[in-house]
This record gives C-alpha cells, sequence and structure tokens, in this order.
C-alpha cells in the first residue's frame, strides 16, 4: 500500500506521515541515548528520515508542481533538464530511505 492511499484511509497528509516518522525516530533516540550503538542507529534512522524530507521538499515537490500544469502543448524544450533534476532528487531520496 503506497504512502498516499494510507493517507486517505488514516485522513493525515503523507508529510504529516513522514513527520511523525522522524519524531518517532528522535523518541527513540532519547530513548536508547546510554547505549552507544542503539543511539547511533536511531540517530542515522533520524538523519535518512530528515534528508529524505528534505530533498523531497527541495527536488521533487518544486519539479511536481511545475509539471502537473504542463500540457502536451506548452512542454518547454528543455523538459529533459527537468526530468534528470527530478531523477537524481529521487535517487538522493531514495539513499536517505535506505539509510534510514
Amino acid at each position: 500500500m503506497r504512502a498516499a492511499d494510507i493517507a486517505k484511509l488514516t485522513g493525515s497528509s503523507v508529510l504529516a506521515q513522514r513527520m511523525r516518522a522522524l519524531l518517532t525516530a528522535l523518541g527513540i533516540l532519547g530513548l536508547v541515548r546510554g547505549r552507544r550503538t542503539s543511539a547511533a542507529l536511531a540517530l542515522l534512522a533520524a538523519l535518512g528520515f530528515a534528508g529524505m524530507l528534505l530533498s523531497y521538499a527541495l527536488g521533487n515537490r518544486p519539479i511536481n508542481d511545475l509539471v502537473a500544469v504542463w500540457t502536451p502543448a506548452s512542454l518547454p524544450p528543455d523538459w529533459t533538464v527537468y526530468r534528470d533534476r527530478w531523477d537524481n532528487a529521487h535517487t538522493l531520496r531514495a539513499g536517505f530511505a535506505a539509510l534510514s
């Protein structure tokens, strides 16, 4: 099930769900602060979630907003630049997701 489908079922936005995941990782970090390995893994998860959110907010989302209003007639000649930027941001986001 996709995050968007879960958001529809629960009535919350995907961003809200991801923010809760980040807060959960930070909360776990607080709970395990005396255990070095567990704290390092919780910090890694929190940093991965934060990177994933930033990559989406600064990379994919702005391009998604641009593309949403394009039509075949209004497609810019340099559309491949936007595609490549989106792909790079998505690859970065996927890397952060794997990290977390």
